[in-house]
Order: structure tokens, then sequence, then C-alpha cells
């Protein structure tokens, strides 16, 4: 009971809370639960950006060569910044997953490949996504997919003006009530406007997501899709109206969504002028 329990807090965004309930109890647990528990207290460890207390579970679980406990060192690793170390362990955990027919730690691990990738090698970045993308439709692993289509839509705008993978990924998370994954297709979508058109056709859009995403209770996701909105008013001149959508857009860290990606490493735009950077927006954050 307690495994799941911690599952659904950290599922639910609650990663402290379930850490302070499968914590108290670890000792009690033995056996295959016992390194079980351990494995959900280090994905916990992840949502919660507790890195090293994340691999200390991950070590305690006695593990080390299941593919999913490799998975887990390679999201760590990732979120330390030590991306070359994530990469081997990600590259290792997809290899013995692909054997094993673990197919959903095989789709995570290829996603957590194309983010270490993404940042240096777009290229293989979007092999690693379309493959996971491949593998979860294969299987009718639909969060897996939607995923792995958004890392390949965040990928393919680095050097494209628009792709088709936010939109099926948008689809598939909206029939499926992945609700945060709807709006951060929406933010690639936003991303994909501004690059064709400008950000004064992408603010309809963008201001969209941000209501919903501020009904959801997700301040991450809010705060990136109105600074979409306050760059179309900047476009226009609009100084007071950026300033005033800055406001609510400023100190919102980014949520840690289920695939436990890191926040951005660069800003969207400036806050102090809102010009955008050279292809700095969604597609930087690290899918």
């Amino acid at each position: 009971m307690v495994i799941e329990h911690v599952r659904l807090l950290t599922l639910l965004g609650q990663a402290p809370a379930a850490l302070e309930a499968g914590t108290g109890v670890l000792a009690e647990v033995v056996g295959d639960q016992h390194a079980e528990l351990c494995l959900r207290l280090a994905e916990a460890a992840i949502v919660a950006r507790r890195w090293g207390e994340a691999d200390r579970f991950i070590e305690r679980a006695g593990r080390a060569g299941d593919a999913q406990a490799l998975v887990l060192a390679a999201d760590s690793a990732f979120g330390a910044g030590d991306l070359r170390r994530a990469a081997d362990l990600a590259a290792t955990a997809a290899r013995r997953a692909g054997h094993e027919a673990r197919w959903e730690t095989m789709c995570r691990a290829l996603t957590t490949l194309g983010r270490c990738a993404m940042r240096h090698d777009a290229a293989s970045a979007r092999v690693a996504y379309a493959r996971a993308s491949q593998t979860g439709a294969e299987h009718g692993l639909i969060p897996a997919r939607v995923t792995a289509l958004l890392g390949l839509g965040a990928v393919e705008l680095l050097d494209h003006a628009a792709t088709p993978a936010p939109v099926e990924a948008r689809e598939l998370a909206r029939r499926t009530g992945l609700l945060a994954e709807v709006i951060w297709s929406e933010l690639l979508l936003a991303d994909s406007v501004i690059t064709a058109e400008g950000p004064q056709a992408a603010q309809g859009l963008a201001q969209s997501a941000a209501e919903r995403a501020g009904r959801l209770r997700l301040p991450g996701l809010e705060g990136m899709a109105k600074v979409f909105v306050a760059m179309g008013h900047a476009v226009a001149g609009d100084t007071p109206g950026m300033q005033a959508v800055l406001a609510g857009a400023v100190d919102r860290p980014p949520r840690s969504p289920p695939w436990h990606r890191r926040p951005a490493d660069c800003a969207i735009c400036s806050p102090a002028t809102c010009e955008p950077r050279p292809r700095c927006s969604t597609t930087a954050c690290g899918y």
C-alpha cells in the first residue's frame, strides 16, 4: 500500500509528501518491496529536485543493473547537470529495457537521451525522440508517446518554422486527459507561430494557455505563456501592457512535469526588455 501511496503522491505533484510518507516506513519494508519503494522514493526525489537524495535511494535499492534504476539515475544526473553521465546511463537503460521488453522504461530512457543530446547534437536528439515516439505508438503507451512528441517538436523547432509533432501531441494529450502536456504543446505551437508570423499572431494562443495553466495551478507554464503574451505587447510598442503581463510572469519556477524535465537553462526573453534571444524559447527547455 505504501508503495502505491508514494507513487500517487508523486504523480499528484506532492513529491515532498511522498518522500515523507515512504521514508518513514522504509526500514520496515523488506525484499523486492524494499527495492521497489526505494525506486519510487528516488522518483519522488527527482521530482522534488533533490538529486543527491535520489542517488542515495537508487543505491539503497540494490538494483544497479536494473533498467528502471538506470533510467532514474540518468534523470538524476541530468537534473544535476552531468549530461555525459546521464547520456551513458540512459543509453544503457534503453538497451536493457529493449532486451527485456520493458517498453515504458525504454521510452523514458530514450527521452532522457534526447534531452541530453538536444543541447549539442540536434540530429541525435531527433533520432532518440522519434524512436521513443514510435515505441510508444507500437505498444500503446500514450503518455510516453506524448512526451516523445513534445521533445521531437521542440528539437525540430530549432531549425524549422513549423512541425506537426506538437499538434499530434496536443490531440493525444487532450484525448487522455494529460492537461499539463496540452499546455506544453500549445506553447510549442505558439513558438512556431512567433517564428513564422511574429509575436502578436501568437498572443491569443499564449493567453489561452496562460489562463488554463493558472486554473490548473501550474505557475511555471503560466509564467512561460505570459512571457509570450508580453512579447506581443512589446512588438506593438505597448510598454505598459508588456510590463503588466511580465509582473505576473516573473519568479515563477517551472513545474517538474511527469517526465522530470529540467527547467530551462536560458530565459525565453529578457524580462527587462522582452526582446527574444536568438531561437531562445520553449524549444530550449531541455526536452
